[in-house]
């Protein structure tokens, strides 16, 4: 099935064995199967006797498994070499290798694992003539799905146990009579059943009796006899019925047979020469803390066994744990680092620089915590900002400013210069919306915000202007009136100063009946009437004052007939749709914009055609009878009709109206960059860019090289662009209400892309 390899491991500097599955197996989907089944099993046993795997991965179509290296020989090896010298295993040593495996093939069970191929060549003996159970190829969780076809072997035939010859369903009791088969085979040099064919060997395991193993080996205690009968039964529920079981019943054999010159003193010495090959396998696998932990154990032992190298090894792992502190600490892995320091605090060992590391270990565990705070803040005013919740985007903002200390944290998406834009659209808006309900003051108020949150925002729609001269307009109202009426009182004063100056030329009798005719409440009514002509609009007839007459004795004679006053009658046609009345007397532009140049006046009572409108509705383009083209203010002139339905007007255009919408010059395009959100994957590279439309409402169409990348009402949007490598041009787009605009931009590779 697999290859072994003896391999170096380069980053942890120990010896490892590395198994392949053989290539021509590769394709084999149950070998693949069987192999990872191997390797995910094993991984999860952590037992002193059974072989420790660090890693499983393929590479292609090579697969292979890393594990603990073994330095020794298989049992089935040393077997092998004492029945060719003609010897047989010491039973004391029988007995603990035994015991041993039983403990680990227990520890396995209690897993709910059985290994199914126990035998000598899965057994290594260490250095320290220790045991380790190898190799579990075709290993399986108890209650699982089997890895064969139904009623299918596996295993290797002599160590097989009846149920699995018969393809019955197994259970932690086949390793138990594999076991047994083993015991035998290390007492006598040869398994119990034994034929030129697989076959025969396979029936003599369900057919034939236990072989009488004093027979061959004479000198077998009789209590190995019994354990070997009871493991070795046909009948699984004849067996014992557990590992540790048939563990004790070894263990207390060799109680029975313990040998007069098995002493005290070699025993303690024993255990001595295991503690210490222990604390140094242990400092072999980088295991530093255990490793003291041994020593220190040893030392309690016997305190002058090895003792000036033991010294020496405590010194090498102390400085083991400190280099992985300065080490962990030096790559951020500051937890790693803590862990380096607990354990030489808890062993009472206190380097010097301890002290610092640990100060320094825990800083940085504090500035993660706190770069965790403020990225959750971050997010939260990212949130904000996709709500339109601009204050409350700036109030998260706020806080990580308060929290970060000395700590740096670029605003990489840029908050708050888009919660501010956020902020001065929304007043822009409600300027907007207040000259529309004809208040400036509103409109210069909600300008004053923006100007102080941002003093560059453009006033795209000339809002500024426009509620500045609605203001001026209101207040020409205003003194307009009273000065009308001191200008009737003005007149009458110079009627009278008429008809003085008419006495001085023709005597008393005409002065008389001019003064007859000034006192009359009819000529004063006549008169009042002539001085209202400026404010009323104007009528299709109107009915003569017959003049007074004089006569000769100067004496004057009223009218038999009172004298009539001037009447309107309002005109019976309507106005014609595009046509409108002119209510002041007002300046035509050349722009909706009050500071613009000047084309034309209209007078009170002028009609004018309307052409199109301002895109904020407060400016309507006219042409005059003149043929004079220019911008009114709206409140200026009464019309009609509807306003959203005229075309929008950015200058002087041809006389005849036209219903095409024309772009209007005030829509504009911000887009750049996001500073500090490339990223790099080689050569290749990623970066956010910002859009955001300027100076016309509605919904926006944002395009990247004529491709839709997303669309927002009256917002800005974010999305990334990628490059293979090099610096990236390409020109962004924006479309609203049939207006659209463009803008290139060019970002160059950031510096990974040169790697």
């Amino acid at each position: 099935m697999s290859s072994v390899y003896r391999a170096n491991d380069p980053n942890l500097h120990r010896k490892v064995a590395i198994k392949i599955i053989h290539q021509h197996l590769s394709d084999n989907e149950e070998f693949i199967q069987r192999f990872e089944q191997e390797a995910a099993v094993i991984a999860q046993l952590r037992h002193s006797n059974i072989v420790q795997v660090h890693d499983f991965n393929h590479e292609g179509d090579v697969y292979f498994m890393v594990m603990e290296y073994v330095p020794g020989e298989t049992l089935a090896k040393r077997l092998e070499a004492l029945t060719t010298a003609g010897i047989r295993l010491p039973l004391n040593d029988t007995i603990r290798i035994l015991t041993t495996i039983c403990d680990a093939v227990d520890y396995a069970h209690q897993r709910r694992m059985i290994h199914r191929d126990l035998k000598p060549s899965n057994v290594m003996i260490n250095l320290l003539n220790e045991p380790i159970l190898m190799d579990f190829g075709i290993a399986k969780i108890i209650g699982g799905r089997s890895h064969t076809a139904t009623g299918a072997a596996m295993g290797t035939a002599a160590y097989m146990s009846p149920e699995q010859v018969r393809g019955d369903q197994t259970d932690h009791r086949s390793d138990i009579y594999s076991l047994g088969i083993m015991m035998y085979e290390m007492l006598s040099g040869e398994t119990p059943y034994h034929s030129d064919s697989t076959y025969q060997i396979m029936l003599k395991h369900i057919n034939d009796p236990l072989p009488d193993i004093q027979l061959v080996e004479t000198n077998t205690p009789n209590s190995l006899v019994n354990i070997l009968e009871r493991a070795l039964s046909k009948n699984p529920d004849h067996r014992f019925q557990t590992a540790k079981e048939m563990a004790a019943a070894l263990s207390t054999a060799a109680l029975q047979m313990q040998s007069p010159t098995d002493t005290l003193a070699a025993r303690h010495l024993d255990r001595l020469t295991v503690m210490w090959q222990h604390a140094r396998d242990l400092y072999d696998e980088r295991e530093f803390a255990r490793c003291l932990d041994k020593l220190d154990e040893l030392c309690r032992a016997d305190p002058d066994y090895q003792e000036q190298k033991a010294r020496q090894l405590r010194q090498q792992a102390i400085e083991q744990l400190v280099e992985r502190a300065n080490r962990t600490l030096a790559a951020g892995e500051f937890s790693e680092s803590l862990t380096a320091v607990k354990s030489l605090r808890e062993r009472d060992i206190t380097p010097p620089e301890l002290d610092e590391i640990e100060a320094q270990a825990r800083a940085g565990l504090d500035t993660l915590a706190l770069k965790t705070r403020l990225n959750k803040l971050y997010e939260e005013a990212l949130v904000h900002l996709d709500n339109r919740e601009y204050q409350l985007a700036l109030a998260k903002w706020e806080a990580i400013e308060k929290r970060r200390g000395n700590l740096t944290f670029p605003d990489k998406l840029a908050v708050v210069k888009r919660a501010n834009e956020g902020i001065c659209a929304n007043l822009y808006s409600q300027a907007i919306a207040a000259l529309a309900q004809k208040n400036p003051e509103q409109t210069l108020a909600s300008w004053a915000q923006i100007a102080a949150t941002d003093s560059n925002f453009p006033d795209s729609q000339g809002v500024v202007n426009t509620a500045q001269a609605m203001i001026q307009q209101r207040d020409r109202k205003s003194w307009r009136t009273p000065l009308l009426a001191l200008g009737g009182i003005a007149l009458v004063l110079l009627l009278i100063f008429g008809a003085s100056s008419l006495w001085g030329n023709n005597g008393a009798g005409a002065s008389d009946e001019v003064e007859s005719a000034v006192s009359s409440p009819t000529t004063l009514a006549a008169i009042a009437a002539n001085t209202e002509t400026a404010t009323v609009a104007p009528t299709e007839t109107a009915t003569a004052i017959p003049t007074a007459t004089v006569t000769a004795t100067g004496t004057a004679v009223p009218s038999s007939t009172p004298s009539p006053t001037i009447t309107f009658t309002p005109s019976a046609t309507p106005l014609p749709e595009n046509m409108a009345v002119i209510n002041e007397n007002a300046a035509i532009f050349a722009r909706a914009d009050a500071e613009a140049a000047e084309i034309a006046v209209v007078m009170v009572n002028d009609m004018v055609a309307i052409l199109g409108r301002s895109d904020n509705n407060n400016w309507l383009y006219v042409r005059d009878t003149d043929g004079n083209a220019g911008f009114v203010f709206a409140e200026l002139l009464t019309w009609e009709g509807d306003i959203d339905s005229l075309p929008i007007r950015t200058g002087t255009v041809a006389a005849d109206p036209t219903t095409t919408p024309i772009v209007s010059e005030t829509l504009s395009l911000d887009i750049y960059q996001l500073d500090g959100t490339e990223v790099c994957n080689g050569s290749a590279w990623t970066q956010m860019v910002y859009m955001r439309a300027q100076g016309v409402n509605g919904t926006f169409e944002y395009y990247w090289e004529g491709e839709l990348v997303g669309t927002a009402v009256n917002d800005n949007i974010t999305f990334e662009v990628s490059s293979g490598g090099g610096a990236i041009v390409g020109t962004g787009s924006v479309i609203v209400n049939g207006a659209t605009t463009s803008k290139e931009l060019f970002i160059p590779a950031p510096a990974c892309s040169d790697e």
